[in-house]
This record gives structure tokens, C-alpha cells and sequence, in this order.
């Protein structure tokens, strides 16, 4: 008994890691949310493929993750989730390295403030092209890759879509983001609805502002950021103060959390597909119904 918790620890390094042997793919790969996935992921023994259009946050991404994980594990794509040629691309880079794909975690986004009187058309475009086609984009690019390997035996697809609290509870000046998001989602739901006949699963994570990781900021939030605080006349810390009183479990939401969710999702511990997991605090606005 003596040397009993030893022996449980050899035993537990043992143990296979709950995605060894098996591929990801993270759109927006350069922001603070896809650092936490990529991290949670990573950790968990898959090989990940972050990809994204701004070049210089990927390589600070990857060469973070490095620094932390085996850089034969992780490798940066650059791709335009908006243009389905660059989809294409980077999806055969990842089939050429790695022979296939198992998880595909569209998260790629972009927000922007302003009142419906104000938001311009192009603005609104451009929004709903990286948040609702980006993500229809990445999806169905995948799918053709998701029944050759259904067909050959390989294990069931995984999608999860970083939806976002705000397709539950909107906030005014966020129409173009929180519309764009709410589409993703539905999408989302029809995947789970058109897929489920190859076993593969799709899942959403909402989840409430997160403001950096480590030292990557969220691109939303710089963003966003500046405006919020000027209209509560906060400085960042206060907004992080704010954020976190107003969840139920007065807790700060980190991109980690969302990283633990995606590998919840992604290990299919559970036969759940269609479904929504809340990774906010408990924000009741934002129960999903």
C-alpha cells in the first residue's frame, strides 16, 4: 500500500489519450478562443491544424502551442474560410499531411458595433460572410471527406461550431455579428439533421466574452472592447469585473473552458448530436430553448 499512488500513476500514464491518432482542424486559428481549443486539443493527443487569413496572429498561435506541445503536432494553415478555393486548399494540405480528418472546429470571426441605423450594407456583408458563409464554407468542403471515411470504417466525424451567447441573447449595436452567429447556429442543427446517417455528430458551443489567452488577444474584443468600456466607463480590468459579476457562478470564462468543451464534444463520450453547451457562468438570458 505503501507505494499504491505510484503504482496508480504508472498505470494512469498508460492509459491512450482520448484523441491520439486523430486530426483537427481550428478556422480562426490567430485569436485568443482558438489558443484554448488548440491548447485543450493538443493536450488531449490530436494532431491540430490551425488555420486563418492573418498570418502573423497564427504564427504566434502555433509557435505558443509549441512552446507547450510537441510542434510536429501542430501546424498553420493560411485560409479564407470566405473564399471556397482557399477551403479547398487547406483542406487537401490537411488530407496530403495527415491522410484524413476527424474534427473540424469552425470558429473563425468577426464582430463589429453599430446601431441597424447605422450598420452599412457592406459592413453587414462582410460580417455574414466570415461568421455564417465561412462557417457553411468549412462544413461543406468537409462533408465529401466525412462519407469517403465513413465508407472505409474510419470513426464517426465530429463538428463543433463556436456559436457564441449571443444567438440566445442578442445585445443592441451587435446586430450584424449576433445575426450572422445565430445563422451558424441553425446551420449547425441542419448539419446534425443531413449527417447523422454517417454517424458523424455536430455540436455548438456558446459561449460569453473572452477577452484573451495567455498573451493572444480575441480579435473580437479588440473590437468590441473599447466601445463596452466607454459606455459602462470601465478600463479592461473592470470589464473582465463586469463580465464576471454578471454570471450566475460570478466566474471569469477563459478560452480553455471553451478548449474542454470542444474535447467533451470531440471525444463523443456521449451519443449527443444537435445540441448546445453554454460555457458562460450561467448567464440566464442565454439558457438555451
Amino acid at each position: 500500500m505503501e507505494y499504491w499512488s505510484l503504482e496508480q500513476s504508472k498505470l494512469q500514464k498508460g492509459r491512450p489519450l482520448p484523441l491520439a491518432g486523430r486530426s483537427a482542424l481550428v478556422t480562426g486559428g490567430g485569436g485568443a478562443i482558438a489558443c484554448g481549443i488548440g491548447r485543450k486539443l493538443l493536450a488531449a493527443g490530436a494532431k491540430v491544424f490551425l488555420t486563418d487569413i492573418d498570418n502573423k496572429r497564427l504564427d504566434k498561435v502555433c509557435e505558443l502551442l509549441a512552446r507547450e506541445f510537441d510542434p510536429a503536432q501542430i501546424s498553420g494553415i493560411t485560409m479564407d474560410v470566405t473564399d471556397s478555393a482557399s477551403v479547398h486548399n487547406g483542406l487537401q494540405e490537411i488530407i496530403l499531411s495527415c491522410g484524413g480528418l476527424d474534427i473540424l472546429v469552425p470558429n473563425a470571426g468577426m464582430a463589429h458595433v453599430a446601431t441597424l441605423a447605422d450598420l452599412d450594407e457592406s459592413t453587414f456583408r462582410k460580417v455574414l460572410d466570415v461568421n455564417l458563409l465561412g462557417v457553411f464554407q468549412v462544413i461543406k468542403a468537409a462533408i465529401p471527406i466525412f462519407k469517403r471515411q465513413a465508407r472505409s470504417g474510419h470513426i464517426a466525424a465530429q463538428i463543433i461550431i463556436n456559436s457564441s451567447k449571443n444567438v440566445f441573447a442578442p445585445g443592441a449595436a451587435f446586430g450584424a455579428y449576433s445575426a450572422s452567429k445565430a445563422g451558424a447556429h441553425q446551420l449547425g442543427k441542419i448539419a446534425a439533421l443531413e449527417l447523422a446517417e454517417i454517424g458523424a455528430r455536430v455540436n455548438m458551443i456558446n459561449a460569453d466574452g473572452i477577452f484573451d489567452d495567455h498573451c493572444i488577444s480575441s480579435g473580437l474584443w479588440d473590437v468590441v472592447g473599447p466601445d463596452r468600456m466607454r459606455s459602462r466607463n470601465l478600463d479592461p480590468e473592470g470589464l473582465k469585473e463586469y463580465y464576471r459579476n454578471r454570471n450566475l457562478l460570478k466566474t471569469e470564462v477563459l478560452a480553455d473552458h471553451v478548449g474542454n468543451g470542444v474535447v467533451f464534444f470531440a471525444s463523443g463520450l456521449t451519443p449527443t448530436t444537435g445540441a448546445t453547451l453554454p460555457i458562460d457562468g450561467g448567464v440566464a438570458s442565454a439558457f438555451p430553448r
